[in-house]
């Protein structure tokens, strides 16, 4: 395998799952982080890079095509959370979350293309969320962040597609995953009862390399996000209804007597 990997958010969570897998699979890894001390044992390469800089992100890339090569694959996983109701948002909060998660990924996509140039080839990833097509309250501006990155990365498919070029632009959809980005907000975790639809980023990770690896335009790998697409799709009122009973954390919540979420 000749492949050079580039993973943006690879301290942690799904980034960090995956540049461990294509690590095992012989590829060199480029993990980028602004977070550096989860990386300092990593077996690859590693780098600082704050994704919301595009001439910082930039600089970092031309450093990595010089000294590691010129990068086959170039996966965005870098992402934040701020959940909440949106008027307990400040205008901050939802702007970092835009700026990281949609900010980041058009900054990284135009980096992997900088390199990428001279033939036109190699593969782009890019990780929306079923957060992106399935709406859910208190999760205004993360969801807005992925719904940009979906519509972006689709888009810009179609427009390398129209060209025949050999770029390959991926999307991925994944549902519950067990990360910090998850653990840093309780007041948001599924109850306990549905823990059988959080899936481990090892195991979400994987499926998402199998799914590159065969060129699938779109990759749903969890468990959690297929079935929540498909229940959309078929009844969408029934699916924006179970959010409900996903949040609630006692039968007053459930029933509607008390507010769910943080008090405004």
């Amino acid at each position: 395998m000749n492949q050079i990997t580039v993973i943006t958010g690879a301290a942690s969570g799904i980034g960090r799952a995956l540049a461990e897998i294509y690590l095992k699979n012989g590829a060199k890894v480029v993990a980028l982080d602004l977070n550096m001390s989860p990386l300092e044992n990593f077996k690859g390469h590693a780098y600082r890079a704050d994704v919301t800089n595009a001439d910082e992100l930039q600089s970092v890339a031309e450093k990595i095509n010089q000294e590691v090569g010129r990068p086959t694959h170039w996966i965005n996983s870098a992402g934040i959370a701020i959940l909440g109701a949106f008027e307990t948002l400040s205008a901050e909060q939802f702007q970092k979350v835009m700026a990281v998660n949609f900010g980041g990924t058009v900054n990284g996509t135009r980096t992997a293309l900088s390199l990428m140039k001279n033939p036109t080839s190699g593969t782009i990833v890019n990780m929306a969320s079923v957060s992106s097509i399935v709406p859910a309250p208190f999760m205004c501006a993360y969801s807005a962040s992925k719904h940009a990155v979906a519509g972006f990365t689709r888009s810009l498919r179609m427009e390398y597609e129209q060209n025949r070029s050999e770029l390959k632009i991926l999307l991925v959809v994944p549902g519950f995953v067990k990360t910090l980005m998850m653990e840093a907000q309780p007041e948001f975790h599924l109850p306990k009862w549905l823990d059988f639809m959080v899936a481990s980023p090892e195991s979400t990770a994987l499926k998402i390399y199998k799914g590159i690896q065969k060129n699938q335009k779109e990759i749903f790998p969890t468990q959690s996000g297929r079935a929540l697409l498909n229940l959309y799709r078929i009844a969408p009122e029934l699916c924006k209804s179970s959010t409900r009973l996903a949040l609630a954390k006692n039968w007053r919540q459930l029933v509607g007597l008390d507010p769910i979420g943080p008090k405004r």
